[in-house]
């Protein structure tokens, strides 16, 4: 069981890296790097007198595939025991901004420049062209915004005067006639 251990590990690296391609999921790139080592322990083995048995491999592997699969993406678990931040950095990292539509509401949906990016969005309300839009979230290739309407502005409440009390005003007339 020489030469057939490297035909193993070169066949779990070609068809990690082939299932990487068609899913780009970044799950079987680390099972690809992970069987690397146990190639070279293979190669090792064939080539000089040391004894790296099948088992020694598969043991590496397994090891060296979690630790770039979990040192990359870390389980939920594992971000809440670190306090891990995440960062926006895609689409995630426009939403709550304000941009002014492009073209009227039209059927529920219109566009929006981002970063010269001409996006649909998906309106919730009649806007004009010029209007402005808060992002919320994505749905598909479309992102979901809310209009901005003008605050509606309170007139102040009104300052009541205190109570005055209405006496009688006597008429005061002068002496002489008049």
């Amino acid at each position: 069981m020489t030469w057939e251990m490297i035909i193993v590990w070169s066949v779990v690296i070609a068809a990690a890296v082939i299932i990487e391609i068609e899913t780009f999921t970044l799950v079987s790139a680390w099972f690809a790097g992970g069987a690397i080592i146990p190639l070279v322990l293979a190669m090792i083995n064939t080539w000089s007198d040391a004894s790296i048995g099948w088992m020694i491999q598969v043991i590496v592997f397994v090891i060296v595939s979690l630790g770039l699969l979990l040192g990359v993406r870390p389980l939920p678990f594992v971000k809440k025991i670190l306090k891990m931040a995440t960062v926006p950095t895609n689409a995630d990292a426009h939403f709550g901004k304000e941009f002014k539509l492009l073209s009227d509401v039209k059927g529920g949906r219109s566009t929006v420049s981002i970063n010269d990016v001409v996006w649909t969005v998906q309106v919730d309300c009649e806007c004009k062209a010029g209007e402005p839009v808060i992002l919320k979230g994505i749905s598909g290739n479309k992102y979901i915004a809310e209009c901005v309407k003008a605050e509606k502005v309170e007139k102040p409440a009104e300052v009541k005067k205190p109570a005055v009390q209405k006496t009688p005003v006597k008429r005061v007339t002068k002496k002489g006639g008049k």
